[in-house]
């Protein structure tokens, strides 16, 4: 098994997207769709090369791309230096470890990030810390309905990638032994979100867009299968949670007490 691929949890690092993809466009109109985007400063967190940071930054005065992977830090900033953008900035860090002041940012952009990362709560709680109330979560997820994984699987003591694995995350235990990346259901991106103190804003599903397989037919046909009561079955998983206000954080505590 190529160990070097694999976290302390033993989950995969993550690839970036295609810049000006199909991936990157899907996801982020999704999300867009649940909460209009806005504000002063984004932290994109997970940034990977910044296919998404650099589409975000139209809806930022500031955005802040972070990526735990310094080689995906210096392709970002080369990138971006060629683009001549100057309201992004490129940080490498860990999710659990965001050196950002407290209350400092209006939304953090967790763009198919928390299936791999080793600390889903402790990542969240650091999002909870550094966005301002009032502020935005926006995060994208596999769906656990989807009946393929995508990523690659543990098989016979190696890593075996064969595309799509039909079926896997329909089986919780074997996913769990054989999967390098996480799957979510509604249920559980919700309580983990809600867990930390943040409050659910919407949730949408989506089916991939198949960038680099399958053709226009076959794209047309997912297309069409979001708008019938398949679309559950989607691939992607989009949320968005809001900090709530400090009167809505003092009443929270209240009601925790009681």
């Amino acid at each position: 098994m190529r160990h070097e691929r694999l976290n302390e949890a033993g989950l995969i690092y993550g690839e970036s997207a295609p810049q000006g993809g199909l991936n990157v466009s899907k996801r982020l109109q999704l999300l867009n769709r649940i909460h209009p985007f806005g504000g002063q400063i984004a932290v994109d967190l997970g940034c990977g090369k910044g296919s998404y940071t650099s589409e975000i930054a139209q809806w930022y005065d500031v955005i802040m791309g972070i990526d735990i992977v310094p080689e995906n830090v210096s392709i970002a900033r080369e990138r971006l230096r060629l683009n001549g953008s100057g309201k992004i900035h490129l940080l490498c860090a860990a999710g659990d470890a965001i050196p950002l002041a407290d209350e400092s940012v209006d939304s953090v952009f967790l763009i198919e990030v928390l299936d791999h990362v080793p600390f889903l709560r402790l990542c969240l709680e650091e999002i909870f810390r550094v966005l301002k109330p009032g502020g935005m979560l926006f995060l994208t997820v596999p769906h656990c309905k989807f009946p393929w994984e995508i990523h690659p699987v543990r098989f016979f003591g190696g890593l075996w990638e064969p595309g799509w694995f039909p079926f896997l995350p329909w089986f919780k235990s074997l996913h769990s032994r054989m999967a390098t990346a996480r799957v979510f259901s509604k249920r559980s991106l919700r309580e983990l979100g809600e867990g930390v103190g943040l409050s659910l804003i919407g949730m949408e599903t989506g089916y991939p867009p198949l960038e680099h397989r399958g053709g226009a037919r076959l794209r047309s046909f997912m297309n069409w299968l979001e708008t019938t009561r398949l679309r559950d079955f989607g691939l992607i998983l989009a949320a968005a949670f809001s900090k709530p206000t400090r009167g809505n954080l003092h009443g929270n505590a209240n009601t925790a007490e009681n």
